[in-house]
């Protein structure tokens, strides 16, 4: 997790870098360009995404200390002056911001990390959804469809479904080739 907050911080840096060249309204991607590029870095987007999923596994002291972390701060935000673990959630914040803060930073961010924005993308629709699922009639049967989006986009659940489908062919392919 202080890994995140580290990827957070060096995204915030490298925003800054390349918009004290260029900002964003200067040089906008067009649609084209985003999808391009998010084709040509979504094989090391997946692989980052797998890394960032499996890190709060490998090191689950060190992710209990940034979330607390990170609570901490967002709790002493509303506090006035500035406290130590403030850094940590204006942080979190920061990347957020760079990556969802205006229609060209979400642009570059999708074109950079395209599977990372799926899994952001389905984990809010996932959540969403199965909050509104509780409700009753028309807003809970939208719920479960959101809800069903979100599990049917998420990278996590895609990757599952394909290496489970790469051992059927290979259990077939095995089997043919037994027989």
């Amino acid at each position: 997790m202080s890994e995140f907050i580290e990827r957070a911080r060096a995204s915030r840096d490298e925003f800054d870098a390349q918009n004290s060249v260029r900002t964003p309204q200067s040089h906008p991607m067009s649609y084209g360009q985003v999808f391009m590029s998010a084709l040509q870095n979504t094989p090391k987007s997946a692989a980052q995404f797998v890394d960032d999923t499996l890190a709060p596994f490998l090191e689950p002291g060190e992710t209990a200390s940034t979330l607390a972390s990170l609570g901490k701060g967002l709790i002493q935000l509303a506090v006035p002056g500035e406290q130590a673990d403030e850094k940590t959630a204006k942080a979190v914040g920061e990347f957020y911001a760079n990556r969802y803060g205006s229609i060209e930073k979400f642009k570059r961010a999708f074109a950079d990390d395209p599977v990372g924005i799926v899994g952001d993308v389905s984990v809010l629709l996932t959540g969403g959804g199965a909050a509104a699922a509780r409700a009753p009639g028309m807003v809970g049967k939208v719920g479960n469809m959101v809800r069903d989006v979100g599990q049917t986009i998420d990278p996590l659940n895609l990757g599952i479904q394909g290496a489970a489908a790469t051992g059927r062919v290979a259990g077939e392919a095995a089997q043919s080739a037994l027989a």
